[in-house]
């Protein structure tokens, strides 16, 4: 970033600024970078080979996914792309034993929520290479999916007994209490102290993050029974939102999850403003058919 500050126009410069802003969260600054160099001419062959799937990887996590299609099958033959069923099992027939490909074949199975598949996956790896220790992480993950709880946190104390510090590793920790029923076994009064509101919302915001609309709602249902704020009911509403998303993208035990969060949301002690957001989703629910 500095040498790019300094006026420094080397085309490496610019890819590594790319790659710097990606892994900042900073997409659209990624994808302009990208864009800029895929413009240059006589591109080294270790940029030209690769810029156009770091296009489609940004504009995948824009959202652009007709854009990332697009772009990914202009992309050199690559054995990580992906596109409808035929080509996505032609692309896994060619991906090598190694770690690089193995690590985006468990990616793609977590996408598809095909979770056990990416536990094999990461599973196998372990057994392989014993050292890759954040690998447990990602199995506790895909185990916290499947509504495994008491296994994830299984898995999760393996990484945690060697590094106690991480966040995401403590985030899910908490996930795991939370879906278990340790935050539901508080009373009231107990959950009105400092540190028990501090780990629901903990809880509430990064179950929102990782998808995890239902756990979200009901952390956030606590919340907003115990301090009552604006920004407690909002993230409610967004949760129960989330549920419906998931319904209608035909997610796993969605329709579930979208009658629990319903009758959360119209629960005893219910918001007054409930019924705005709980009978538009009804009405939709009943219109196509899923049971809530």
């Amino acid at each position: 970033m500095f040498l790019k500050h300094e006026g420094n126009v080397d085309v490496w410069v610019s890819v590594w600024s790319a790659w710097c802003w990606f892994h900042l969260g900073e997409y659209k600054r990624a994808l302009d970078e990208y864009l800029e160099v895929k413009t240059r001419e006589m591109l080294d062959a270790r940029v030209a080979d690769n810029v156009a799937l770091d296009l489609a990887v940004c504009y995948f996590y824009l959202g652009m996914y007709k854009e990332s299609q697009d772009t990914v099958e202009n992309a050199p033959k690559c054995p990580l792309k992906a596109g409808d069923e035929e080509a996505l099992m032609q692309s896994h027939a060619m991906l090598r034993d190694v770690p690089e490909d193995q690590l985006s074949l468990a990616s793609v199975h977590y996408l598809r929520a095909h979770y056990q598949e990416a536990i094999d996956v990461y599973k196998k790896m372990l057994l392989e290479r014993r050292t890759y220790m954040a690998l447990n992480v990602y199995v506790a993950l895909c185990y916290y999916k499947l509504d495994y709880y008491d296994v994830s946190q299984e898995v999760l104390g393996v990484y945690l007994a060697q590094h106690p510090t991480s966040t995401v590793a403590g985030n899910l920790k908490a996930c795991n209490l939370f879906s278990v029923g340790a935050l539901n076994s508080l009373s009231l009064q107990s959950a009105g102290t400092p540190d028990s509101f501090a780990l629901l919302q903990l809880v509430a915001n990064d179950s929102y993050r990782m998808g995890q609309f239902l756990v979200a709602a009901k952390a956030f249902h606590m919340l907003d029974r115990l301090d009552g704020g604006p920004e407690m009911w909002e993230g409610l509403r967004g949760a129960v939102c989330g549920c419906a998303q998931l319904a209608a993208a035909n997610a796993p035990n969605a329709t579930v999850q979208l009658r629990d969060a319903i009758a959360l949301l119209r629960g005893p002690g219910a918001h007054p403003r409930a019924e705005h957001i709980a009978r538009p989703i009804v009405r939709w629910a009943q219109q196509n058919r899923i049971p809530v």
